[in-house]
């Protein structure tokens, strides 16, 4: 569906409105969904693969964009351009609540303390020694009583948290260091997403793993 350049004004006021100005905002040419081998206008948002696209059929007008109200793509069929400037509006909403939206599985990434593997020749497939296992326990006790802590109040069961540091226990009796290191950054991971800790608490999880492992394993912090 082309677009006269009134229509183009509206719809520039319209986004301006949202805040969602020229710098944000450019058309582009997306095939249509609709049309076997044709393409149709769109704008999409600058640095993102969100997009609303003025698409038709044989049957009409047609809204496409992304994100939609319950689902990544969606389109909503439209009588005239007084509807699918409606859908526009309410596609400007879905992206102002998309762009805004937390991402808290991406902020425990970021704030994690990031390791450097450094094994000697050999190292990554060694198992751990008598001495290092204490280590290791003693490490993983400490790691149990800051999770423990933290469980409070967060539907975390108590039980839950022993029963995951002894399966990380059982498994540095017969794993190589390598193999248990990414195994229990893989828990603590999952577990600190699961309890829904603040990067604070995560950081400090993976700080007493590096200290606690200082010798056993050469970790550098990232």
């Amino acid at each position: 569906m082309e677009l006269l350049k009134s229509q183009k004004a509206q719809v520039f006021d319209l986004a301006k409105a949202y805040g969602f100005g020229p710098a944000r905002l450019k058309w582009i040419r997306l095939g249509s969904h609709f049309r076997h081998g044709g393409n149709v206008p769109a704008l999409q948002v600058i640095g993102t693969d969100f997009f609303f696209a003025f698409d038709d059929d044989r049957g009409g007008r047609i809204a496409a964009f992304s994100p939609g109200l319950e689902a990544l793509n969606e389109s909503q069929r439209a009588n005239n351009i007084e509807e699918v400037l409606q859908f526009f509006i309410a596609w400007l909403q879905y992206l102002r609540r998309e762009l805004a939206a937390p991402d808290p599985w991406a902020e425990i990434e970021r704030q994690t303390v990031c390791f450097d593997l450094r094994f000697g020749e050999g190292m990554s497939e060694s198992p751990f020694s008598v001495a290092e296992y204490r280590q290791v326990k003693q490490t993983l006790s400490v790691i149990q009583e800051l999770l423990i802590t933290h469980a409070k109040g967060n539907g975390i069961e108590h039980d839950s948290i022993l029963a995951g540091i002894k399966r990380l226990e059982k498994a540095a009796e017969n794993q190589d260091r390598k193999s248990w290191f990414q195994l229990v950054v893989g828990y603590l991971l999952s577990t600190a997403t699961a309890m829904a800790l603040d990067p604070e608490k995560t950081r400090a999880l993976f700080t007493a793993l590096k200290n606690g492992l200082d010798g056993v394993i050469l970790l550098l912090s990232g």
